[in-house]
């Protein structure tokens, strides 16, 4: 019976690559990579059995080990230490890819360091390598003359300052350099993309020489915040056995690099960004995207924080308050986060300033009161004067002695004719007086008001400049944030995001579940302001990598069985384990005793198989041919032991041991139609009922064979690791998850009726 178990699968592969592997690692190389995995816990945790060191040991004062120490044995001695690659092939590789990025650090630094000291820039590949990228991205004035020498200065070159701030290397480029703010900006980003491709390209490297495995490799380095001071993450202060301090780990903060632009007047000043954004495409092919997080610099009074966005989908990571790493839980109950920020500029935009400026007592209602106030006095003004008028339409009387006509009129008035008797001189010089004085204080208001109109109108724009200016930032740091971020059930540190993808607390992986097509992922690394206007900002780092993996490429066990059923026959009559794996029963229920993991089994039926970079999955066009190729039943025959139909009949079992005990079964068909039937099985029923097609309905019984043979096998052995209780436990659990098993076939769901076999 075909069987093949992953520990094997991967030695052809290694044999190919040793002889790469054994040019890639240097005794120097190989020292540091196993000091760098001892002291950092993940990389401890995740593949810390695959270092094993038989050199003697040198112990610090407090009695651990000064691996400082160990690196000079190791650079002497290289056989104290076997790297066992057949497990880095099997481990997250997230975590692999991690170890090799702080391992091309470390060998950059090195070597700036070698150049520092005077050695020959010929015998540094990897520096020189960077310089030669350096200058490819600057224009033509930096290939010589006074800049040229100062960036290859190997005292004052900014390019090979990896331990002191962004701001103290602009300081350098500005006094040293004489460079001036644009100047200093073209030189940045070429070192930016310098550097991320040269780390990107050694990383891979020493990615593959360990046993990873990626169609698609992507690797950077970003950085966020004012360009000041912070601590790296692999920075060390252990004294050493002579009570010196050691040199440690390189910090390499010069390497990360920020996005900049130019400010102030005529753009005299170089200011990096608080956030960085970086873009990066899921592989498709039915692969899962593996994206990786380490964050350098970690501050435990500033919440790290990265938003991954897909589609209109985000999933935001944050740093845990107990522990250095990432995790979807927002929880952080000291210290200043970014969502504390935003709360803080809600407050001070849509509260503060918009009651003051929209308020019942704001300034937009009181400049609306003062400006009618002030068209009600301008009417009043214009009917006064318009009153003030008339009075002085008729002449003054200059005599005492009246006009025969002005006599007759005054008769008139005394007989009730007249209509239009105008006061005497002195009655109408008090009504002028009087309506020029109401003119004087209508005036005096109007002269008022409009003061205050604009007084209030400048108190308005002031603060609704502010208040836009607030309101504008507000929705950048919402628009940063997004706002569908995707819900998630946790269990034993695995998060689930609602449309499949995880994120692994202990390797730092967001995993992006297969598909067929290429998506954008966008990560953004945000920095937490002193407070939502200052100009000081938390500094932070973080090295992201991306990788496709083919699903339970890390699986505990694998068993491959290829075309091991006869035409339309669905009957499993092998068996799956075998006494090689003993192993394996002893780690699967060690682990269950210890922690009554739960049981998962996730099964597909795929039907049509289809062959995508060396991986067999669902073909999404499932179309049916009525019949092999060939004109004769012999060349028929023929055509269906071909490989390109024989080798897509095949079935898969994966266990994998981690958060739950996940079992997947899943089995393909070649595209010729099928003819399956059963007595016992609603075949038909089901296929119309769920639109399926008859390939896909085998593939589903074949995968359900396969259940009812490894749940048999599963029972039996239980007993022989277990106790009574122990053992109940298990197929209590094995039964709960059958009980709820379903079948994916493409994007359906398909619960089986009880049958009788």
């Amino acid at each position: 019976m075909p069987r093949i178990i992953w520990t094997l699968s991967i030695v052809f592969w290694l044999f190919i690559t040793f002889g790469q592997a054994a040019r890639e690692w240097t005794p120097e190389v190989k020292a540091y990579l196993f000091h760098t995995v001892r002291k950092s816990p993940i990389l401890e945790r995740n593949i810390g059995k695959a270092f094993e060191y038989s050199g003697p040991l040198v112990l610090l004062e407090n009695g651990q080990i000064n691996y400082d120490s160990v690196d000079k044995i190791l650079t002497i001695e290289p056989n104290y230490l076997v790297i066992r690659q057949e497990l880095l092939g099997r481990c997250s590789k997230g975590i692999l890819t991690e170890a090799c990025n702080k391992t091309a650090l470390y060998e950059m630094c090195r070597q700036i360091s070698d150049y520092t000291s005077g050695e020959a820039l010929k015998s540094l590949p990897l520096l020189s390598r960077y310089f030669s990228c350096v200058f490819e991205a600057l224009p033509d004035e930096y290939q010589r003359g006074k800049n040229y020498d100062f960036l290859l200065n190997n005292y004052v070159s900014p390019l090979l300052l990896t331990n002191v701030s962004f701001n103290e290397r602009l300081y350098f480029a500005q006094t040293e350099g004489g460079f001036k703010a644009v100047d200093c900006k073209k030189l940045f980003e070429a070192q930016e993309k310098a550097v991320n491709k040269v780390i990107s390209e050694r990383t891979k490297q020493l990615f593959f020489s360990l046993g990873g495995r990626s169609n698609r490799f992507e690797s950077f380095l970003m950085a966020a915040g004012d360009g000041s001071y912070t601590e790296g993450l692999l920075r060390e202060r252990d004294r050493d056995e002579y009570g010196e301090w050691n040199k440690g780990l390189p910090k390499a903060i010069g390497l990360f690099p920020y996005e900049v632009m130019l400010r102030g007047e005529r753009n005299s000043e170089l200011k990096t960004l608080r956030t960085s954004e970086k873009s990066i495409t899921t592989y498709g092919n039915q692969q899962n995207t593996e994206v990786h997080f380490d964050v350098w610099g970690y501050n435990t009074l500033n919440q790290t924080t990265v938003i991954v966005e897909k589609g209109k989908r985000q999933y935001p990571l944050f740093g845990s308050e107990s522990t250095r790493f990432l995790t979807p839980d927002s929880s952080f109950s000291k210290g200043i986060t970014f969502m504390k920020i935003l709360n803080d500029l809600y407050q001070a935009t849509f509260l503060d300033l918009k009651e003051q400026l929209y308020g019942k007592e704001g300034l937009e209602p009181q400049l609306l009161a003062a400006q009618r106030s002030l068209g009600e006095i301008e009417l009043a003004i214009n009917q006064k004067e318009g009153e003030l008028g008339e009075l002085y339409k008729d002449d003054y009387r200059t005599r005492n002695r009246m006009k025969r006509a002005e006599r007759k009129r005054l008769k008139e008035v005394k007989l009730g004719h007249e209509k239009d008797a105008k006061p005497t001189t002195k009655a109408r010089k008090k009504a002028k007086n009087k309506k020029q004085w109401d003119l004087i204080e209508l005036y005096g208001a109007y002269d008022e008001t409009g003061a205050l109109i604009d007084d209030l109108t400048n108190s308005y724009n002031e603060l609704a400049e502010h208040y836009h200016s607030y309101a504008t930032l507000y929705t950048k740091y919402k628009s940063l944030l997004g706002s569908a971020w995707q819900p998630f059930t946790v269990r034993e540190g695995l998060y689930t995001f609602s449309d499949g993808t995880t994120f692994d607390i202990y390797t730092q992986n967001l995993t992006f579940p297969p598909n067929d097509s290429a998506e954008l992922v966008q990560v953004r690394l945000l920095s937490i302001p002193e407070d939502f206007e200052g100009n000081k900002s938390d500094e932070i780092m973080m090295h992201v990598s991306m990788v496709d993996a083919e699903p339970f490429y890390d699986a505990d066990f694998e068993i491959r069985f290829q075309d091991v059923f006869p035409s339309d026959a669905y009957q499993f009559s092998g068996i799956i384990f075998s006494l090689q794996d003993s192993a394996f029963f002893e780690t699967l229920f060690k682990e269950f005793k210890k922690n009554t993991l739960p049981i998962e089994f996730l099964l597909e039926g795929e039907g049509i198989g289809k062959w995508t970079d060396s991986m067999l999955s669902r073909d999404p066009l499932q179309i049916e041919m009525t019949e092999y190729p060939g004109n004769t039943a012999a060349e028929k025959r023929e055509a269906r032991e071909s490989k390109a139909f024989k080798s897509l009949r095949q079935s898969r079992l994966h266990i994998k041991i981690k958060h739950s005990i996940q079992i997947h079964i899943s089995s393909t068909t070649d595209p010729v139609v099928s003819n399956v039937n059963a007595a016992f099985f609603p075949v038909e029923a089901l296929i119309k009922n769920h639109q399926i097609s008859r390939n896909e309905m085998l593939s589903i019984l074949r995968t359900r064979s396969l259940l009812l043979q490894l749940k048999k096998e599963l029972v039996a052995n239980c007993a022989k690791y277990l106790s009574s209780t122990d053992a109940k436990r298990f197929i209590e659990e094995l039964e709960k998850a059958f009980a709820k098993s379903k079948y994916t076939v493409g994007n359906k769901q398909i619960k089986l009726p009880k049958l009788k076999d």
